[in-house]
């Protein structure tokens, strides 16, 4: 209110008027209205009307940027940027975050405070994310993830603003290698008995490992006897640990494998595992004498005699290419083939031989023994040699001589008993060949 306007004088008048946002872009028109008294003391009443343009306020432009876009199972340590790129301010901006499920924010609770944030600042803040790994060994993988941040402040006109932005995250699950690795000793079971093994477990990793749980199964045909569930507190790296284990291996067995189920910790992170161990199967051959006959029984010095051997394989599996040889001493020597080719032996089905030696006229008669070798291959190709020993009495008998030619006899006598034969030949030729003259003249 003013009291007094002279002629030629002005007043200034403030005044504040609030635009909402909505205004902007548009025409806004006030009334102003004066009542005063003239000089006449008459009241008076002026209006008059002003247009005004209502401008668009400059609005803040908020990023949201993060320090890496990939994340990988374990802690991932990453940095959140605010950045304001508008020209206006914001006022107490306040974030929450919400990680997707398969997410975990580490020592926050996702609710931060930033406060006023100026056009083109920047503010960041560390953040900590846990991801799980889904599965112990997996394949190379790649999958995606989300980070929900919602943000709410005042802008310059005073307006609670409220936002909601969403991180895109990579998750890049890297193969890893197992860092226990699995052996077990002998690698070959024989079927059909209880085999005593041991069953090792070494860290090949870069970490120790901790609270290991062992469970073996049997895949096939295969039995443990007595216990079969362990546990290791730790084991260290590059340290090693045997398992003792009892296998039975039926014998019909023809594959085994053993499997190991494995659960342990590196670092916090659980990790299940299954390993499997295959060992070799090897069957059982026994090769037994179960008769013999030596004919004549008691052969005398010069005389050839012959060892009739029957064989029994009383194993598991059938001997492949069975072959007997016989090694005798140096007062006997082999008469005829050096080997014998028995072929293949079954299970229990006896097979027979013969091998023929002679005794020198100097061999002294007694007891002597015969070595033969068997070879045959098992189920594995392995060549193997089995001997045995074959008892054979040597008798006193007549010893056969041969007596020297007498160079200075008759001819006639040198051929025998049988001496007309030969003349007779003789003649029969001559006569043949003076027909064959004759004709001929």
């Amino acid at each position: 209110m003013l009291s007094t306007l002279s002629p030629g004088m002005s007043s200034i008048v403030s005044y504040q008027i609030y635009v909402p946002p909505s205004a902007a872009g548009l025409t806004i028109i006030l009334t102003f209205t004066i009542n005063y008294i003239d000089q006449y003391g008459v009241v008076r009443a002026s209006s008059q009307q002003l247009g005004f343009y209502v401008a668009s306020s400059e609005q803040p432009q908020i990023v949201i940027n993060i320090s890496s876009n990939t994340i990988q199972p374990g802690l991932n340590n990453l940095s959140l940027y605010i950045v304001n790129r508008g020209s206006a301010p914001v006022y107490n901006l306040s974030l929450t975050i919400t990680p997707a499920s398969s997410l975990a924010l580490v020592n926050s609770d996702g609710k931060i405070y930033v406060g006023d944030l100026p056009g083109g600042s920047v503010w960041s803040s560390q953040l900590t994310i846990f991801m799980a790994r889904p599965s112990a060994i997996p394949q190379q993988m790649y999958s995606t993830s989300n980070v929900r941040i919602t943000l709410t402040y005042y802008d310059q006109s005073g307006s609670l603003k409220t936002e909601t932005r969403d991180l895109s995250l990579i998750v890049l699950i890297q193969p890893i290698v197992s860092p226990i690795e699995i052996t077990i000793d002998p690698q070959v079971l024989v079927t059909g008995i209880i085999n005593n093994a041991t069953i090792y477990l070494k860290n090949t990793g870069s970490q120790n490992i901790d609270n290991i749980t062992i469970s073996i199964g049997v895949a096939g045909q295969l039995l443990v006897i007595g216990t079969t569930a362990f546990k290791v507190k730790r084991l260290s790296i590059g340290e090693q640990i045997g398992i003792p284990a009892k296998i039975y291996e039926p014998a019909t067995a023809s594959t085994a494998f053993l499997q190991v189920d494995l659960r342990y910790y590196i670092d916090g992170t659980f990790y299940p595992e299954v390993k499997s161990i295959g060992v070799i199967s090897r069957g059982i051959i026994e090769l037994r004498v179960t008769d013999y006959t030596v004919i004549p029984e008691t052969p005398s010095p010069g005389q050839v005699f012959s060892i009739t051997v029957t064989l029994t394989n009383q194993g598991t599996i059938t001997a492949s290419a069975v072959t007997a040889t016989p090694l005798p001493p140096r007062d006997f020597r082999i008469f005829g083939s050096r080997s014998v080719f028995i072929g293949d032996m079954q299970v229990n089905s006896p097979t027979t031989f013969t091998i023929t030696l002679i005794a020198p006229n100097t061999t002294s008669p007694g007891r002597y023994e015969i070595p033969i070798q068997i070879t045959y291959y098992d189920n594995l190709r392995t060549l193997n040699t089995v001997n045995i020993s074959i008892p054979v009495i040597l008798g006193a008998g007549l010893r056969t001589t041969i007596t020297p030619r007498n160079t200075g006899g008759s001819g006639l006598l040198e051929l025998g008993t049988y001496w007309w034969v030969y003349i007779a030949i003789a003649a029969v030729i001559a006569f043949i060949a003076g027909v064959y003259v004759g004709r001929r003249k």
